[in-house]
């Protein structure tokens, strides 16, 4: 974790997958509180789930 984003929140639609989900994977490495939004509540919850 580079910290670049520490103590900033980031809202990512689209962030179960794809370009969507390696954005969230990304701000949450650089320390940002992600806020993860998508579509397909199940695949939501999974990818929330493998990045806690």
């Amino acid at each position: 974790m580079s910290g670049k984003l520490s103590g900033k929140v980031a809202i990512i639609t689209g962030g179960a997958g794809g370009l969507g989900k390696g954005i969230v994977e990304r701000f949450k490495n650089d320390g940002a509180d992600v806020i993860l939004a998508d579509f397909v509540e199940e695949v939501g919850k999974k990818t929330a789930e493998e990045l806690k």
